[in-house]
C-alpha cells in the first residue's frame, strides 16, 4: 500500500494505483471503480494505522500572501 506521512504526490508518482495519464482505459467505468476501491482501501489502512482526516474550511490555501509586483515597463520593445 501507499506510504503515508509524505505528500499525496509521492503515492501518485510511485504508481500506487492512481493513474495520472488521460487514456481511454482511465476513463472507463470499471477502471474508475478500481481506483475508488483502491483509494477506499488506502484510506481505511491509513485510519487503522492511527492517521486522522481533518476537514479544511473553504478558501484556506497553503500559499502565503504575495507582495504585489509592478509590471510597469516590463513589456518588450
Amino acid at each position: 500500500m501507499a506510504k503515508y506521512g509524505g505528500s499525496i504526490n509521492d503515492a501518485v508518482s510511485s504508481g500506487a494505483g492512481y493513474r495520472g495519464e488521460d487514456s481511454a482505459e482511465c476513463r472507463s467505468v470499471s477502471s474508475k471503480n478500481e481506483i475508488r476501491a483502491k483509494l477506499q482501501d488506502d484510506v481505511e489502512e491509513f485510519l487503522k494505522n492511527g492517521g486522522a482526516i481533518k476537514e479544511v474550511s473553504l478558501g484556506v490555501t497553503n500559499d502565503p500572501p504575495r507582495k504585489p509586483q509592478s509590471v510597469y515597463g516590463r513589456r518588450p520593445i
